[in-house]
């Protein structure tokens, strides 16, 4: 059937350009519908979207693939394209941001406010009240909108410190530290397989990885490393420090987050 009406929706050349021939096909029709979905649409101040509260269900019906094909698609556009960064609050639809390699300038951001049209004749005093809480009311609007694409920008940069572990777990290099000074690296890596195999067989988002493997760990009560409270090395069998040669008290030992 043909096209009967000619719309369009912006998309950056780079898509054809630089990504279109890698790309998987999957990838690539997420990544437009995505498009379609944010620089396809204007907000209710007329301003390009470059983000918008995505379900896996309208990606699944607006490109007739598989959750699974899906999933792994959005991992890939994440974590190895850098195109674009998720959000995910428990209960609510996931949040998807395109992300651009410069901060977009004003006038990108926020349409230019048109001058009063000059007319014969002064203003009344009441013309001219009401002309200047417009322009204030203007300035405030514009003042927020930049402020919560600034939020949105530093979200982002966050996300992009971050490593995969395997295919779906983000950790920055800080987080994986953390956890490995607080449990056996072993214990570690298991729940961060286990929190990937979760994430890949449900579809399901986390806000923080790093505080959702935390609290797994606490709940299940996975023994914490101890330390020896003088040199601050690992403690052994019977907390002994290999170091010092002495057994250390279980009142007296360190652990992880009080090193």
């Amino acid at each position: 059937m043909p096209i009967t009406t000619p719309n369009y929706t912006q998309t950056p050349n780079e898509i054809f350009d630089k990504y279109m021939p890698i790309m998987k096909g999957s990838e690539l029709k997420v990544i437009l519908f995505i498009i379609r979905k944010t620089l396809g649409f204007v907000d209710i101040n007329k301003h390009r979207k470059i983000t918008d509260k995505i379900s896996i269900s309208q990606i699944v019906k607006g490109t007739g693939m598989q959750t699974a094909a899906i999933t792994k698609a959005l991992n890939n556009l994440e974590s190895k394209y850098k195109l674009i960064s998720s959000r995910k609050e428990p209960g609510r639809t996931t949040v998807y941001s395109l992300l651009f390699e410069k901060t977009l300038s004003e006038s990108e951001i926020v349409e230019e406010a048109k001058p009063f049209r000059k007319v014969k004749g002064s203003f009344s005093e009441s013309e001219k009240v009401g002309a200047k809480t417009l322009s204030e009311s203007e300035n405030t609007k514009e003042s927020n909108i930049k402020k919560k694409y600034k939020k949105r920008v530093i979200s982002s940069s966050l996300q992009n410190n971050k490593k995969t572990y395997l295919e779906f777990v983000k950790l920055s290099d800080d987080e994986y530290g953390k956890l490995n000074s607080k449990y056996d690296k072993s214990d570690v890596d298991s729940y961060i397989e286990t929190l990937n195999n979760y994430m890949g067989s449900k579809g399901k988002q986390y806000k923080s990885h790093y505080y959702t493997i935390l609290n797994w760990m606490r709940k299940e009560n996975i023994p914490k490393l101890k330390y020896c409270p003088t040199c601050k090395n690992k403690l052994g069998y019977n907390n002994k420090c290999t170091n010092c040669g002495i057994n250390i008290s279980n009142e007296k030992v360190l652990y992880g987050e009080d090193i």
